[in-house]
């Protein structure tokens, strides 16, 4: 169990930079209590795989130039037969606010739309967790996630706010 617990702080420690391994030292940490020796196994092949794939990895940010806008992304995967419980992951971004123009009724976005939706962007904050509350369906564990995430994503964006306004935000009770 120690060396389990070990090497799971180990990959908690390089998800800050290494953001592709969060789902699976989420998968991980739910045997933290009662571990085998398959995910002891698995935590290994982890490790192997940080390893293996660690050219070109980590955060790289570019500049960015305004206006500004917060970006948040979030996913889920149904719970298992041995869980009722969703795992989901989100990610809130900074990213570039370039205007999109819908030109059409059907809403379908050109090359060069889908073009400006793109671009560089700052992680500024990251999760990937077993949800709060068990899930009956792939769609209720997506709304959960979706959620879980914008509530992630206010708060940055209260954050930033306060920051560049220099004005403390407090949200109503």
């Amino acid at each position: 169990t120690t060396q389990y617990r070990s090497i799971l702080g180990a990959l908690l420690w390089l998800c800050l930079t290494r953001i592709d391994l969060i789902a699976d030292v989420v998968l991980l940490q739910t045997e933290i209590s009662a571990p085998r020796i398959t995910h002891l196994r698995a935590a290994s092949q982890l490790v192997k795989k940080a390893i293996k794939y660690r050219q070109g990895c980590g955060l790289r940010y570019l500049p960015l130039q305004g206006p500004l806008k917060i970006v948040c992304i979030h996913d889920a995967r149904h719970a298992t037969a041995q869980s009722a419980y969703a795992h989901e992951g989100v990610i809130v971004l900074l990213m570039e606010d370039k205007e999109l123009h819908l030109e059409d009724t059907l809403n379908l976005l050109t090359d060069k739309q889908v073009e400006s939706l793109c671009g560089p962007a700052h992680i500024v904050g990251h999760f990937a967790r077993k949800s709060k509350l068990t899930s009956y369906s792939t769609s209720h564990g997506e709304t959960l996630a979706g959620a879980g995430g914008n509530e992630f994503g206010q708060a940055i964006a209260m954050r930033y706010t306060e920051i560049l306004s220099n004005k403390v935000i407090s949200l109503p009770e």
